[in-house]
C-alpha cells in the first residue's frame, strides 16, 4: 500500500520584502543609467544610420557612373533643374512636404514618387536600373528615417549628377574630421557624392541644413539712423551666448536697431531672432524692406527664439525697439531664403 509522503515540517515559502525589492529595482535603474550614459544607444543608432546613408549614396554614385556607359540609360539620367527626393509622396511635386523642405530658386522644382523604392525609373531616382546591364537593381534604398530633414536628394544636368544626404550624428558633420567636411562638396554639413558636386543649388543646401543667409552687410543704428557699428558678428555667429546689447533710458541717440542689408532681392521663407533681457517687458518689432517701403512682420514679446514663417520678397530686414526703458540683448538673427 502506497503512502503519501509526509509533509516537510520545516518547509516554508520565502519571498522578497519591500526593502529588498526596492534595492533590486534601484540596482536595475543604476545599471540602466550606466548603460545609457556609457554606451549612448541613441548615438550608436544615429551613427549606424549615417553609415548606411554613406554606403547607399556611394553605391548609387557607382551605379550611375556605370549607367552612363549604357547608351539606353545615359541619355536620360534626370531632368535638369529638378531635385529628386527619396520622400514618399502621392504628389509628384512633393507638395505634402512643402512646409518642411527648402524654397527653391526660380525655375527649379521637386520630384517625388508614391513608390520611391521602384527601380524602373518611377522611383525616387529616374534611372531604369531594373533594365540595366552594368548597374542592375530591383529596388532602391531610402534614407533610414526618410522624413525631413533626413532624406536623399539627386540632381542631374546632362552627364553631371550629384547625390546628398543630411547626416544625423553631430560628429559626422561640420567638424574638420567629419565625413561631410571631407567629401569635397560645397556644404560642410551635407554628405555629397557624384561626378559633379556643384549641380545642386547652394541655397537648397543651406536651407536644408539650417544655414542662414550670410550675404550682405549687418548694421547697428541709433534712433537718428546714424550707423554706430558695421558687421556686428555676434548676432550671426551661431552662438546665443553672445550678442549686441541695447540699453534705452529715453535717450534718442542710443542704439535702436540692427538690420541686415542683403544687397540683393531675396524670397524669404523664415526669420528667427533670439533675445534675452534684463527688463520685465520686451517689445521688439521685426520689419522687412521690399525695396519700396518698410513693412511690419511682427513683434517679439518673449525671451529666447521667436520664429516668423513667411513668404515675402525683401532686400533688408531689421529689429528695433521703442522708447521704453529696456535692457536687451539681440543674440542671434537668422534669415532663410533664396535670391530672386
Amino acid at each position: 500500500m502506497n503512502k503519501s509522503p509526509a509533509p516537510l515540517k520545516n518547509s516554508f515559502l520565502t519571498g522578497f520584502t519591500l526593502l529588498e525589492l526596492m534595492v533590486v529595482i534601484s540596482i536595475i535603474l543604476i545599471l540602466t543609467a550606466i548603460i545609457f550614459f556609457v554606451l549612448k544607444p541613441n548615438e550608436i543608432l544615429s551613427k549606424t544610420r549615417d553609415h548606411q546613408r554613406i554606403i547607399n549614396l556611394t553605391s548609387y554614385e557607382t551605379n550611375i557612373r556605370l549607367a552612363l556607359l549604357e547608351p539606353e540609360l545615359s541619355d536620360n539620367i534626370g531632368i535638369p533643374n529638378v531635385i529628386y527626393l527619396s520622400l514618399k509622396d502621392s504628389s509628384a511635386n512633393c507638395d505634402s512636404f512643402s512646409s518642411n523642405i527648402p524654397v527653391l530658386p526660380s525655375g527649379w522644382s521637386y520630384k517625388c514618387s508614391i513608390n520611391p523604392k521602384n527601380a524602373d525609373g518611377t522611383g525616387w531616382l529616374p534611372l531604369k536600373f531594373s533594365s540595366s546591364t552594368f548597374a542592375k537593381s530591383n529596388d532602391l534604398k531610402l534614407d533610414p528615417l526618410n522624413k525631413p530633414p533626413y532624406y536623399y536628394s539627386y540632381v542631374a544636368n546632362g552627364k553631371k549628377f550629384e547625390l546628398t544626404a543630411y547626416l544625423e550624428n553631430a560628429e559626422n558633420r561640420a567638424t574638420s574630421s567629419s565625413f561631410s567636411a571631407n567629401d569635397s562638396g560645397t556644404n560642410l554639413r551635407l554628405f555629397e557624392t557624384g561626378n559633379n558636386k556643384t549641380v545642386i543649388p547652394i541655397s537648397f543646401e543651406e536651407q536644408r541644413v539650417g544655414d542662414a543667409i550670410s550675404e550682405g552687410v549687418w548694421i547697428v543704428q541709433d534712433s537718428l539712423y546714424n550707423i554706430t557699428l558695421t558687421n556686428p558678428s555676434t548676432v550671426y555667429d551661431n552662438n546665443t551666448e553672445t550678442g549686441v546689447r541695447f540699453i534705452s533710458i529715453y535717450n534718442p541717440t542710443n542704439d535702436k536697431l540692427i538690420r541686415q542689408d542683403f544687397q540683393n532681392s531675396y524670397t524669404i521663407n523664415k526669420l528667427r531672432v533670439n533675445v534675452t533681457s534684463n527688463s520685465p517687458v520686451i517689445d521688439v518689432t521685426v520689419e522687412y524692406y521690399d525695396n519700396t517701403i518698410w513693412n511690419i512682420l511682427g513683434n517679439i514679446t518673449n525671451l529666447g527664439w521667436t520664429e516668423f514663417n513667411t513668404n515675402i520678397t525683401a532686400t533688408e530686414w531689421r529689429v528695433f525697439y521703442g522708447n521704453s526703458d529696456m535692457d536687451i540683448y539681440f543674440n542671434e538673427m537668422e534669415a532663410y531664403g533664396v535670391p530672386n
